[in-house]
């Protein structure tokens, strides 16, 4: 299981992810070991860490939004593994 916090909209914290899928000074899309995606945006934004051994991931900057979703694999792939 994992946990998101922000904190006075300067920082975000995650456990439980599995990669950095992109990343810019206004967006960061994060995959979850679970699949899901999180998906930050706003302005200024800064990677402070990431460690894939332990899944905790960090940021500061103005976080304007964080969209949270599902598993982006398609039902298909899911079904057939």
């Amino acid at each position: 299981m994992h946990s998101l916090s922000i904190e006075e909209r300067k920082s975000f914290t995650a456990t439980e992810i599995k990669e950095v899928a992109a990343f810019s000074d206004k967006e960061v899309k994060l995959v979850a070991k679970n699949d899901s995606t999180i998906i930050i945006t706003g302005d200024g934004l800064k990677i402070n860490g990431f460690s894939k051994d332990n899944g905790s991931f960090s940021l500061t900057g103005n976080v304007r939004s964080v969209r949270y979703g599902a598993s982006s694999e398609s039902l298909f792939k899911r079904i057939f593994r």
